[in-house]
C-alpha cells in the first residue's frame, strides 16, 4: 500500500468520524399532531429549518408514540392542539408519555395544548401530572395580539438572546391564570398569567409554551415561525432535550462505529507498512 493510499484511507475515516458525530448531535423530535386542522407539519418544517439548534423533527400521531419502545426513538415530544380539540390523544399515549418522561425523556406542550387537555376525561390525567401549571379545568384563556410577554428569568437558557416581546398582529397566546403547582418553575407571563414554565418530572423534564404553535391557520401562526417566536420554540425544545437520559441498553453510536472503523483502517495501514519493511 502506497503512502498516498494510506493517507487517502486515513482522510476518509476521519471525515466519516466527523460526519457521524454531526448526525448523532441532532435532537430527535416527535411532533404529535393527529388532528384535521392542526399545524404540526409546519412545526416540523420550522424545526428542521433550524437556526438555534440542530433538530431532526418528524410528525407523528398518538398511535406512533403510545409505547416506550416507540418513544425511545426520540429525545423530545411536542404536543398541542389546533384550538378545536380535534387532537387524537389516547389513554395509551398519555400513560406511555408519562412513564417515558419520568424515566428521563422530555416533552413540550404548546398552545392550544392546555385547552386540549380536557381534565374531565380521565385518559388525560397522566398529561396533567407531567406538564407545568394547573390544567383544571382545561383553561382556554388567551391574550390578544401584540400583548408583550414578560420574561421573569432572562438568564434562563430558553431566553438566550431574547427580551420581552409580543407575538405579532393577529396572533394570540394561550395563557394559564391559575397558580403554578409545587415544583413548577414559572418563566414568563402575560398580564400575570403563565405563558412559559418548566417542570422536573422524575429524571426528565417538561416545558409549557403558551404561543399557539399548533393552532390552526386562523390564528396567524405564520408569525410564530420566524424571529423571536421561532427562537423561543427552538431554545425551549433544545433546553428540554439537554435533560434527556438513556432509557434502553446502550448500543454503539454512529460516532463510536466510526472510531471502530478508523481503528481497523489504521491497523491495516500499520500491518501493510510492516510487511514492506521485511
Amino acid at each position: 500500500m502506497s503512502n498516498f493510499q494510506s493517507a487517502k484511507i486515513l482522510f476518509s475515516a476521519v471525515v466519516l468520524f466527523f460526519l457521524s458525530s454531526s448526525v448523532q448531535a441532532q435532537i430527535r423530535v416527535a411532533v404529535e399532531d393527529g388532528s384535521a386542522s392542526g399545524t404540526g407539519s409546519d412545526i416540523v418544517s420550522q424545526l428542521n429549518d433550524d437556526t438555534w439548534a440542530d433538530f431532526s423533527a418528524t410528525k407523528v400521531s398518538a398511535g406512533d408514540i403510545d409505547s416506550l419502545v416507540e418513544l425511545a426513538n426520540y429525545d423530545v415530544v411536542i404536543l398541542g392542539d389546533s384550538g378545536s380539540r380535534d387532537h387524537d390523544w389516547t389513554a395509551a399515549m398519555s400513560s406511555a408519555l408519562r412513564d417515558w418522561v419520568t424515566a428521563g425523556g422530555s416533552a413540550v406542550l404548546v398552545g392550544w395544548g392546555n385547552y386540549g387537555m380536557d381534565v374531565s376525561n380521565a385518559i388525560f390525567d397522566p398529561l396533567e401530572e407531567i406538564f407545568p401549571t394547573q390544567n383544571i379545568a382545561s383553561t382556554d384563556d388567551y391574550d390578544a395580539e401584540n400583548t408583550v410577554m414578560n420574561i421573569l428569568q432572562p438568564s434562563h437558557p430558553i431566553f438566550t438572546g431574547l427580551s420581552d416581546f409580543s407575538f405579532g398582529a393577529g396572533c394570540c397566546t394561550e395563557s394559564n391564570p391559575l397558580s403554578i403547582e409545587v415544583g413548577d418553575d414559572q418563566l414568563a407571563t402575560i398580564a400575570g398569567s403563565t405563558v412559559v414554565a418548566s417542570k422536573p418530572v422524575g429524571t426528565g423534564t417538561t416545558v409549557y409554551l403558551g404561543p399557539v404553535y399548533m393552532g390552526n391557520t386562523g390564528y396567524y401562526v405564520a408569525g410564530l415561525r420566524t424571529g423571536d417566536p421561532d427562537r423561543l420554540l427552538e431554545q425551549a425544545v433544545a433546553w428540554a432535550a439537554s435533560f434527556v437520559t438513556p432509557q434502553s441498553t446502550p448500543v454503539p453510536t454512529m460516532s463510536q462505529w466510526a472510531l471502530i472503523v478508523l481503528s481497523v483502517l489504521l491497523g491495516v495501514m500499520v500491518f501493510a507498512n510492516r510487511r514492506r519493511l521485511f
